[in-house]
């Protein structure tokens, strides 16, 4: 299964593995799953990849306050999505 991760943090592409890390951070570096910043996301991404290029699953991890986000986007480039909120994303390494 291809799974993604897209949220506030400053990370694109796949979290560096360390000795400790964040909750959210955690469960990208076990699952060996890709990141990208929801904010910096192209949203014209979807119009260049193939059905093979999509990714299985997509996680949405939104703070309070980007529960304004397009998940149009990113359904075209994952399969399906899914979501969780947190009260806060805080972007310590």
């Amino acid at each position: 299964m291809k799974l993604v991760f897209f949220s506030d943090l400053n990370v694109n592409g796949k979290v560096p593995k360390v000795t400790y890390h964040r909750a959210e951070y955690a469960w990208m570096t076990a699952l060996d799953a890709p990141h990208y910043n929801i904010k910096t996301f192209p949203t014209n991404w979807y119009e260049y990849i193939t059905s093979a290029d999509k990714f299985d699953l997509g996680v949405v991890v939104m703070a309070e306050d980007t529960l304004d986000v397009d998940l149009k986007v990113l359904k075209g480039f994952c399969n399906k999505i899914v979501t969780m909120q947190v009260k806060e994303i805080n972007n310590v390494r």
